[in-house]
């Protein structure tokens, strides 16, 4: 029988209180906690974090819902829900998924040369652009997405889309989420 992985527990302070958070892992910028049915991220230099709290009162269905809390130290602290992993028998997600991975490598494929030379906001745009004419995406995708491309501008044009499966989502309803979708130089 496989080790089992012991938790790691720990201690955390958000906003003046105290919570028993488990330690989930670490990203480039962040390391990652849940505390009940949140993660909570302790970041330095997380451009997207940032902005996508700033934008939060603009819901959008796909969007994953970021908060910002009082710094600790070095650290800016974020919440967001933790959001299930898009698993095959969740239909309707795993099929937007699996046909917006398909799209994105189609798209930065067939520019091939020309897709290193476009700036990351040329590069977003033009695949939303292509996404529009695609019958298969809902609107509510390209919308979302469109969203993400005005809200990263915040962070500079090395943004880019980084689509894998490990950056999708699903909610208790069934929803496609973005969890971090961008990719920040």
């Amino acid at each position: 029988m496989p080790k089992r992985r012991s938790k790691e527990i720990k201690i955390i302070r958000i906003d003046g209180k105290e919570y028993i958070a488990e330690y989930l892992g670490k990203g480039v910028f962040s390391k990652v906690y849940r505390v009940g049915n949140r993660a909570i991220y302790f970041t330095k230099g997380d451009c997207s974090k940032k902005v996508l709290a700033m934008y939060s009162f603009e819901r959008l269905p796909h969007i994953t819902e970021i908060v910002q809390h009082n710094n600790v130290g070095a650290f800016q602290v974020y919440s967001s829900p933790i959001y299930g992993d898009v698993k095959k028998s969740d239909t309707s997600a795993w099929r937007l998924m699996t046909e917006i991975i398909k799209l994105y490598k189609l798209y930065s494929s067939h520019l091939a040369v020309n897709f290193l030379r476009l700036s990351g906001r040329e590069r977003m745009q033009g695949f939303v652009d292509m996404l529009e004419d695609d019958k298969s995406v809902p609107y509510s995708i390209i919308r979302s997405l469109q969203a993400m491309i005005e809200i990263y501008r915040n962070c500079g044009d090395n943004t880019y889309f980084d689509f894998h499966k490990q950056n999708f989502g699903v909610n208790e309803y069934g929803t496609l989420i973005f969890r971090d979708i961008a990719f920040i130089k």
